[in-house]
């Protein structure tokens, strides 16, 4: 079986937000965080450069 390219990183997710977000899409992601931390009850991990993920 071939072995998955995308990996759960270090990187902060906030950081990752604020570094490519307008004032007005920060503040819409930093609501999506909360909510999807929320419901799924894990913290947010950056997979790759770019996927923001809740779990495994």
């Amino acid at each position: 079986m071939a072995e998955a390219k995308t990996r759960a990183g270090d990187a902060s997710v906030d950081e990752h937000i604020a570094s490519r977000a307008t004032e007005d899409q920060r503040a819409d992601c930093k609501l999506l965080v909360e909510m999807m931390a929320r419901v799924t009850g894990q913290q947010p991990k950056l997979w790759g450069a770019s996927i923001v993920v809740f779990g495994a």
